[in-house]
């Protein structure tokens, strides 16, 4: 979970309940690992591709597992670093929903627990932001909610006279619109079935109808379609909000440095300093990353080349925003670390930044790429090639959102 923190620049807001469910989890995936038992779980692996926000917390999920890689003395299958990506997740989503009243109640069932039924729920709330989600709960616990709710959403079967809607915890985008069509129409949660009866007989004052019932269904069809087409809409709108790491960039916030004797601490208060004019981060922040960077052990780094120093925002983040200091000669920081690149993050949401430090990431992985950013001669060409290299991954803003 430290390693993790360190790398995506993102706080676990509640560390201690992460750890217990991680543990729980790990116990019987370790014995797995180990002794190389399958453990398979169909289309997991397309699904968790098409999840933009777990596919962005796989990554970092695969750059912190190495300690627990080196200690088994064997490789995470993929699978399993799917399953821990979820929980990541899960606590990152779970930190950033917001409920607003709503017709319909409904509740999210899981048989994997907690953090899926969480998952389940985010994914839920954005299909649905005209149904209220009072609770996510395991099966044995379902009961509590029951009388209450209108509906029901789980993974497997139910014994309930409520309707239920089975689903998998994780859905693509043509299974998210089948579902809400199904719901649109079984429980006209947009009163499709009264607006359409108003129409027809609209319809019918001013023209003659010939089949009401083909009428009806074309009508109901479009109320539908264009319920749907708000929600996407919605979505377009949220995905604009994510932030790439070129637009973090402050005015003036890329550094490149010539000089060969430039100390660590040197490099790490001129990274500081274009946040410091535009009023990013206040003194007290550089402090506190300098004397993070101080530790041998901190894993404030991404790769071989890269270091983000970051801090909670509580000790001195004005606003959002990162600044890039380059150095063609390697600085080398405590621990024996030669670093090219120093980015200090300043991190208010951490919904927003998570595209932002991920194409980092990416760039971190390709060293040959990281040399033409190191010949370049001004601030502009730098953008420009930042901004290649993103395009040519197709690191978009509206990727991992």
């Amino acid at each position: 979970i430290t390693l993790f923190q360190s790398k995506s620049a993102i706080r676990i807001s509640n560390k201690e309940e992460l750890t217990n469910r991680l543990m729980n989890h790990l116990r019987p995936a370790i014995y797995r690992i180990r002794y190389e038992l399958p453990f398979e779980i169909d289309d997991l692996a397309e699904i968790v591709k098409e999840n933009h926000e777990v596919s962005a917390v796989l990554n970092f999920v695969k750059e912190s597992i190495v300690p627990l890689e080196a200690f088994l003395r064997k490789t995470i299958p993929e699978t399993e670093l799917y399953l821990i990506s979820v929980y990541f997740c899960s606590e990152l989503l779970n930190s950033s929903i917001i409920e607003t009243p709503v017709r319909k109640k409904a509740i999210v069932v899981c048989s994997n627990g907690l953090i899926m039924a969480n998952v389940m729920a985010k994914t839920l709330k954005e299909i649905f932001p005209d149904i209220q989600f009072v609770a996510s709960s395991s099966v044995r616990e379902m009961d509590k909610f029951v009388e209450d709710v209108d509906l029901i959403f789980s993974n497997q079967p139910l014994k309930s006279e409520i309707p239920l809607y089975i689903i998998q915890p994780i859905m693509n985008e043509e299974e998210k619109n089948r579902l809400r069509n199904r719901v649109l129409i079984d429980f006209s949660t947009n009163n499709i079935s009264k607006e359409t009866r108003n129409l027809t007989e609209i319809i019918k004052r001013y023209s003659a109808v010939q089949n009401e019932e083909s009428l009806q269904t074309d009508i109901e069809r479009f109320l539908i379609n264009y319920a749907n087409s708000l929600i996407y809409l919605d979505r377009q709108s949220k995905q604009a909000q994510k932030i790439s790491f070129v637009e973090l960039l402050v005015s003036e916030g890329i550094i490149l440095v010539s000089t060969k004797q430039l100390t660590w601490q040197n490099a790490m208060e001129l990274s500081c300093q274009p946040l410091l004019k535009e009023q990013v981060i206040n003194q007290n922040y550089q402090t506190i990353l300098m004397s993070q960077m101080a530790d041998e052990e901190a894993y404030y780094f991404l790769n071989n080349r890269i270091a983000i120093p970051h801090s909670s925002p509580e000790n001195g983040v004005i606003k959002g925003g990162c600044s890039l200091l380059i150095s063609v000669d390697p600085i080398i920081f405590p621990g024996n670390r030669p670093i090219h690149f120093i980015s200090p993050f300043a991190i208010g949401k951490k919904e927003n930044y998570l595209l932002a430090i991920n194409q980092l990431l990416q760039l971190s992985k390709d060293e040959e790429y990281q040399q033409e950013i190191l010949l370049c001669t001004t601030e502009d060409e730098v953008r420009k090639k930042i901004k290649n290299f993103l395009r040519r991954k197709q690191y978009v803003n509206n990727e991992f959102s």
